[in-house]
């Protein structure tokens, strides 16, 4: 009771700028550019998989190859965010796979794409536990070597003391984020 929380959704490296910048006492952020006057509270590789709805030809498969996932209509993230830098990795000396169905900055589209079983979308838990949890959405990690894990942090600025509330809420948010997979 009595605490604000103020959330700005941003990509990783403007995150880490407004940490820097104290516009923002934490941040949570995955594969910034630069860690440089920040502390790493927190970090969790994240294993990459594809999303898809449960009756996806896919879906029964324990790991999934992203050229098998690219056979399939699928939606890719835009440049700029870190999951699209780890599976262009992925892509490297692939033969030209068929264009996405969706390019967006937005994991919240491409899963809900993905849930109305319109393509194969590709990122980590973090935002679609819910619709796995109710089965709306599969997750099946990709097997790819050359897809690194993407690693979720979270960071404030070095040396910066958090005052009461931020602690407390960082106390609370670290716990259920231990658990993720």
């Amino acid at each position: 009771p009595g605490i604000e929380i103020i959330l700005d959704v941003a990509g990783s490296d403007a995150v880490t700028a407004r940490v820097l910048a104290r516009s923002a006492d934490i941040g949570f952020t995955f594969n910034p550019a630069s860690l440089e006057g920040l502390d790493v509270v927190h970090e969790k590789p994240m294993k990459i998989g594809a999303i898809m709805a449960p009756d996806h030809p896919l879906a029964g498969n324990k790991t999934v190859a992203l050229a098998q996932c690219l056979e399939h209509p699928y939606a890719w993230p835009a440049r700029g965010l870190s999951l699209r830098s780890a599976l262009d990795m992925g892509l490297r000396g692939a033969n030209g796979a068929a264009r996405p169905v969706l390019e967006s900055n937005s994991l919240r589209v491409m899963a809900a794409m993905a849930r109305q079983g319109r393509c194969v979308a590709f990122q980590t838990v973090i935002g679609v536990a819910q619709h796995l949890d109710t089965k709306a959405l599969t997750f099946i990690p990709l097997r790819d070597k050359a897809v690194p894990a993407d690693r979720f942090m979270i960071v404030r600025q070095s040396g910066r003391k958090l005052g009461p509330a931020a602690e407390a809420f960082l106390s609370f948010v670290s716990g259920p984020l231990a658990k993720l997979v």
